[in-house]
């Protein structure tokens, strides 16, 4: 379901009309990692992209050779904002060549909106697709354009 929904999210980020390459940059750790496999040590990305939909959800996406980063926010989003991550339609995931995990939970610090300034604050990850396997706590930050 979780792979359905990020699989959605870029979806509708390409209608949305975002452009990768173009972006801000986002540096996150992986924390209390447990039995991943395959291994993740972190993202690095530098075209970083947020772009609000006309159903008002905000997406997210990063990419580097690390893999895709996918986040779906219900919005409006304002600076200040503390985002649950557990709530209907707002969500992580990233996707590693071959394996995929979905947050479960976390939330977003919202900074500022032009361009979003976000925190991710201990977001779990569970496997979602493919050869996923073990769990992981994102945290760190990002710049989306």
């Amino acid at each position: 379901m979780r792979t359905v929904r990020a699989c959605l999210a870029a979806c509708a980020l390409v209608a949305a009309g975002g452009c990768l390459g173009d972006g801000g940059t986002v540096m996150l750790t992986f924390e209390q990692q447990a039995a991943v496999t395959p291994t993740v040590s972190g993202f690095n990305a530098t075209n970083a992209t947020a772009n609000t939909s006309s159903d008002g959800l905000v997406h997210f996406t990063a990419t580097s050779g690390q893999g895709t980063l996918t986040m779906l926010v219900t919005g409006p989003i304002h600076a200040g904002d503390m985002v649950d991550l557990m709530a209907e339609h707002n969500f992580v995931s990233f996707d590693a060549p071959g394996a995929g995990w979905s947050s479960n939970g976390g939330t977003l610090a919202v900074d500022s909106v032009s361009p979003y300034n976000v925190r991710f604050v201990a977001v779990p990850m569970l496997p979602g697709s493919g050869a996923a396997m073990g769990s992981f706590v994102i945290n760190g930050s990002g710049t989306f354009k």
